[in-house]
C-alpha cells in the first residue's frame, strides 16, 4: 500500500506524490524523534530549576 504526503491517505489526488507505508512510517519517526530532542532538553531545564529552587527555599 502507498500513502499520500500530502493528504495522508491511500486515495491520492493525482497531483500529490504517493510513497510507500514504510516510508511513510519512517519519515513519521524521524520526525517524532526530531520533536522529542527539544522536548527533552526544556524537560531537563526545568528539573534543574526545580532543584535550584528547593534549596534556595531551604535555607529561608
Amino acid at each position: 500500500m502507498a500513502l499520500c504526503l500530502l493528504c495522508e491517505s491511500h486515495n491520492h489526488d493525482p497531483t500529490h506524490k504517493v510513497i510507500t507505508v514504510e516510508k511513510a512510517v519512517s519519515d513519521l519517526k524521524e520526525r517524532i524523534r526530531g520533536s522529542l530532542i527539544p522536548m527533552r532538553d526544556q524537560h531537563l531545564k526545568c528539573k534543574k530549576f526545580k532543584v535550584e529552587r528547593d534549596k534556595i527555599v531551604q535555607c529561608r
